[in-house]
């Protein structure tokens, strides 16, 4: 399975406004499934023109990763960026778009609970 990142803001903002919004105390996913979101920007050709554009790098997940400074230092936020990645590379979020970003507190959540809270958004 081949995972992209998104690269830009426009990127991010089109899955701020778009996705599906799984708040808990420490993080928040904005998660949407590419066939939805794409049915759902059909009306609007600025939009439909940035997920083509997405989509034209072929890959199966595309991830986005905003963690702040307030998060922690820097090898805290890589751990937890590697974290998220390992999860969605583990299971089968084939055919999503995500973006995760974590709350100051994320560093008292274990991996198990992390992992646990990640699948129940995508239930």
């Amino acid at each position: 399975m081949t995972i992209d990142s998104l690269k830009d803001r426009q990127e991010f903002e089109l899955l701020y406004k778009n996705a599906y919004r799984f708040h808990t105390p420490y993080f928040t996913l904005y998660i949407s499934k590419i066939p939805y979101l794409s049915k759902k920007l059909q009306l609007h050709p600025k939009h439909s023109k940035l997920l083509k554009r997405i989509l034209s790098r072929g890959a199966d997940l595309y991830l986005g990763l905003s963690v702040s400074k307030k998060i922690g230092n820097a090898p805290k936020r890589n751990l937890y960026k590697r974290q998220m990645r390992s999860i969605v590379r583990n299971e089968s979020f084939r055919g999503y778009m995500i973006v995760f970003a974590p709350k100051v507190g994320f560093e008292n959540l274990g991996f198990k609970e992390f992992h646990a809270l990640c699948l129940k958004a995508l239930k």
